[in-house]
């Protein structure tokens, strides 16, 4: 496969590849699968475990044994395309929120406190980006007031919670995966 999957951190690349494509998926499985509990009257609680994923890769310096630039733009245009039938709002989004990250990093330590910063950062970066690449579009997207309340602050919660609990298993899979 163009030399890519071989090498150094051989494994790490495959694993990094396996599980970006299967939350990509499964983002969309468990909105799908759980709309009657992430969406109440105008909340929409947006689950992002994707995103969650890239703000580990750079936390834990995988973009230094991985192209995280181009998996990002490769997972942003594969969720456009399927998600939205367009290509856009996450293929030039996800890029910007690794990269939100990674200069948050060289400031920010590895701890749960940082990660949580980063996160939030993140997450504030893309849905930013994403609702004013909405309202560029001529969607109807509603008011910022609206979207804030109902939609950003809901899945950021969501999202930080998530995260804390998935700390210490995905420090300890790149721990070992780095390793090796």
């Amino acid at each position: 496969m163009f030399g890519f999957f071989n090498g150094y951190h051989a494994k790490l690349k495959w694993i990094f590849a396996i599980i970006t494509f299967f939350l990509l998926f499964f983002d969309g499985a468990l909105f799908a699968n759980m709309a009657g509990i992430l969406t109440k009257g105008q909340s929409h609680v947006m689950p992002m475990l994707l995103v969650i994923w890239f703000v580990y890769a750079v936390l834990f310096e995988l973009d230094l044994d991985l192209p995280i630039y181009m998996w990002a733009i490769l997972a942003g245009l594969i969720y456009d395309v399927f998600y939205f039938g367009v290509i856009g709002e996450f293929t030039v989004g996800l890029p910007i929120m690794v990269w939100v990250s990674k200069q948050l990093r060289y400031y920010l330590s590895d701890s749960i406190v940082s990660l949580c910063m980063i996160i939030i950062l993140s997450i504030t970066a893309l849905q930013i980006f994403t609702y004013v690449a909405a309202l560029i579009a001529g969607l109807d997207v509603g008011n910022a007031a609206d979207y804030v309340v109902h939609t950003f602050a809901p899945s950021l919660a969501l999202n930080v919670v998530v995260a804390i609990i998935l700390y210490l298993p995905i420090r300890q899979l790149f721990r070992k995966l780095k390793e090796i």
